[in-house]
């Protein structure tokens, strides 16, 4: 009897270590281990990384990539997965969720207004009237949108909308880029999305008016939000190249006539950029600084210019309402002088950052984010926005993404179903070996050992506690059966009779999709299936937790 009893210590110390591994198992399953950000430029690309920590957020990493082309010219799909390669150095991919923001002279955000409809019926009145309001707009371009709020327009209630597009070529063209890579990303992100993520994660000052102007190689844009809203965002046709290329103009002296190369016109801009005290003295024996101010004078012109304009458009549509200050981003915002001409130009604030007040920045990033957040906002702001919302996307590889995780999921269960058993039977196996050399002596203590009963008994009923545990596969199976898109799991646990589920809803109509989730739960091997908590995440997911009984 003392055998048995043995025996039955130990299958109940294996069944009790398998159950830890499942709940640990359980509680990190359905997560990526971070969330990373990448803007692709015509230049560079930014990347930012983000680790959920006890504590909240924080940014772990940081980088920029240059992207190398040959002979000068525009870089094409293979040396941009290259840089890339080379900015996810040690990064583990397959571990990560990745938001990509995309930019081209036809990607776009607005926000817009439409009558109440079904879901169905708004898109297709965005996608009708969409070529009003996005100049590129065709039907094969990409769009999503999110419901942003109600308005009252005429006595009539109206969704209003933040909406977004991109065309298919940009979209197509970024997604071949990271199939080079090995990475499937998880969401599509334009500009203003981007920076709307941003602010909701780092500026809590929802009263000012604040405009961002990026300024990239070949094009700008102009974003301007009333707090954590979008009312606006516009190309501008003028970007970093234009002011290297007014350098590069042919000057006539008593010296005769001279011009810069492109590189070394490059070179003074980013040195020298707008003089302060401009003089007749040479820089580098070529130009002087007075020589500078007037080739730059044109292009400076032009960009002050289009921006008065967006802001006098942005009155009159507010009536009379002013903006509090404007950021500069892109790497084209560090023309040297640039921020204090354009704040004398235009009367307000100009600065090349934003206070981040809920994200914590590690040692590792600490010193890029402070010397070029100009740079990486996008990035920064594309991860912080998180899966969830716009998403450029085709619908076809969104689907898939919601799949993965999913199948992920299920497998890794499955794994661990097997994986206990088989464990338990090498133990048994094992420890057979070595009980069955001990039997043959220990069979004339056998009558003397009474109380030992008792503690079998006790085993046997451990046994039939553990024989009331449900059938792990058929709930699993039955989970994957019903699991609505938008909903992904993040951990699972038993206690007694009772099952509780966590989780998460990126998307919109979160009470119907929990209600509907909850019903289908019902309605298979789940009863008395309860909703004991929902709240916002800090990174706008929604999180929940449901409670329930089982056959």
């Amino acid at each position: 009897m003392v055998i048995k009893q043995k025996i039955s210590n130990y299958l109940n110390k294996l069944i009790f270590s398998g159950s830890r591994i499942c709940h640990k198992a359980f509680t990190g399953i359905f997560k990526k281990s971070f969330i990373a950000g990448i803007d692709f430029g015509a230049d560079s690309i930014k990347f930012a990384q983000f680790n959920e920590k006890e504590d909240g957020l924080h940014l772990v990493s940081a980088g920029i990539e240059r992207i190398k082309s040959k002979d000068s010219k525009q870089p094409g799909d293979i040396e941009i997965a290259s840089a890339l390669k080379r900015l996810l150095s040690g990064v583990s991919t397959a571990r990560g969720i990745f938001i990509a923001n995309i930019n081209c002279p036809g990607t776009s955000a607005r926000e817009v207004t439409l009558p109440f409809i079904s879901p169905a019926e708004l898109v297709q009145a965005i996608r009708l009237k969409a070529k009003d309001y996005f100049t590129f707009f065709d039907e094969g371009s990409s769009l999503d949108y999110e419901i942003a709020g109600d308005v009252v327009e005429g006595g009539v209630r109206k969704h209003k909308l933040l909406v977004a597009v991109s065309p298919k070529a940009t979209v197509n063209k970024y997604l071949s880029i990271l199939a080079r890579t090995g990475i499937k990303p998880f969401s599509f992100k334009c500009l203003p999305v981007a920076l709307k993520g941003l602010l909701g994660d780092c500026y809590r000052d929802s009263d000012k008016v604040m405009a961002f102007l990026d300024i990239g190689k070949r094009f700008s844009e102009i974003v301007v939000f009333g707090g954590k809203s979008l009312i606006f965002s516009r190309k501008i046709p003028v970007a970093g190249d234009d002011f290297t290329k007014a350098l590069t103009a042919v000057l006539v002296s008593e010296r005769g006539k001279t011009a810069l190369t492109f590189d070394e016109a490059e070179k003074i801009k980013c040195s020298i950029g707008i003089p302060q005290d401009p003089g007749n003295e040479l820089i580098d024996g070529k130009i002087s600084s007075a020589q500078v101010l007037s080739l730059l004078r044109a292009p400076l012109t032009q960009l002050s210019g289009e921006i008065s304009r967006c802001f006098d458009y942005y009155r009159e549509e507010t009536g009379g309402k002013t903006i509090n200050s404007l950021t500069l981003l892109g790497a084209g915002a560090k023309l040297a002088g640039l921020e204090k001409f354009l704040s004398d130009e235009l009367g307000l604030e100009v600065n090349f950052s934003l206070s981040c007040e809920v994200v914590k920045i590690d040692k590792g990033a600490r010193e890029l984010t402070e010397k070029d957040f100009h740079r990486i906002a996008p990035a920064f702001g594309a991860a912080l926005a998180g899966p969830g919302g716009i998403n450029l996307l085709p619908r076809e590889i969104k689907e898939e993404a919601a799949r993965r995780i999913i199948r992920t999921t299920i497998a890794v269960a499955v794994s661990l179903l097997l994986f206990i058993p088989l464990l338990t039977y090498i133990g048994m196996r094992i420890q057979l070996g070595v009980f069955e050399k001990r039997i043959t002596a220990a069979h004339l203590e056998l009558a003397n050992l009474e109380p030992a009963l008792k503690a079998t008994a006790a085993g046997r009923l451990a046994q039939n506690v553990f024989a009331d545990e449900p059938y792990w596969t058929d709930v699993f199976r039955e989970l994957s059966n019903i699991i609505p898109d938008g909903v992904y799991l993040s951990q699972m646990s038993m206690r007694g009779k009772v099952i509780r589920v966590k989780g998460i809803i990126t998307l919109a109509e979160k009470e119907k999709i929990i209600s509907d989730f909850m019903n289908k739960l019902e309605e298979g091997l789940f009863r008395n299936v309860r909703l004991i908590v929902t709240k916002e995440s800090a990174n706008t997911l929604h999180e929940f937790e449901l409670s329930s009984g089982i056959e």
